[in-house]
């Protein structure tokens, strides 16, 4: 059975259900019109909400997990049990931690990192050596060299950004 319960700050105007699904309760639809979903880069179904003359989008299944599962606990993020991203079913979804959501991502095969990611503006080789040579030159100067910014430059460093290669590289420098 469907149930549907209302969009947190959109009271009366939007419902979503337990099937992940999102309709407008506006009175000119007879039948309360089911919203279509857009996949974003990463995969997951978005949706427009209208108030006050301005749209928003949103994340499918923070909708579902708000109305279902209550508002986002401190510290924790969306997570899909089967890690398939489109499955927005109230039964598939759960708040849980970082570290969690990574193990499931894993296990599922889904995780992304490095060149992989949509967003990746550098390849492994770059990285490498970024993170070989922090004193040989200047953040400022490598951020120009590869087209990024200074942040990453140092994150990369610090281990933050690739920290899965750049750890790899540490390691096999202290075992040299």
């Amino acid at each position: 059975m469907e149930l549907w319960k209302n969009v947190r700050g959109y009271k009366n105007l939007y419902l979503v259900s337990n099937r992940g699904r999102a309709k407008s309760t506006n009175p000119r639809w007879k039948n309360h019109k089911i919203l279509k979903q857009v996949k974003n880069q990463q995969g997951y179904y978005r949706v427009g909400l209208w108030k006050d003359g301005k749209q928003k989008s949103y994340s499918v299944h923070l909708l579902v997990l708000e109305a279902f599962h209550g508002p986002r606990p401190y510290g924790r993020e969306a997570c899909h049990n089967d890690g398939t991203r489109t499955n927005n079913r109230s039964s598939n979804l759960r708040w849980d931690t970082h570290k969690n959501n990574k193990a499931d991502m894993k296990k599922h095969g889904t995780y992304i990192q490095g060149t992989r990611s949509p967003g990746a503006k550098l390849n492994e080789k770059q990285v490498i050596e970024i993170f070989k040579n922090p004193n040989e030159e200047g953040s400022a100067v490598l951020s120009k060299r590869y087209g990024v910014s200074t942040e990453t430059i140092r994150s990369i460093w610090k281990g933050k950004y690739w920290g899965w290669l750049t750890q790899s590289i540490k390691n096999n420098l202290e075992g040299e």
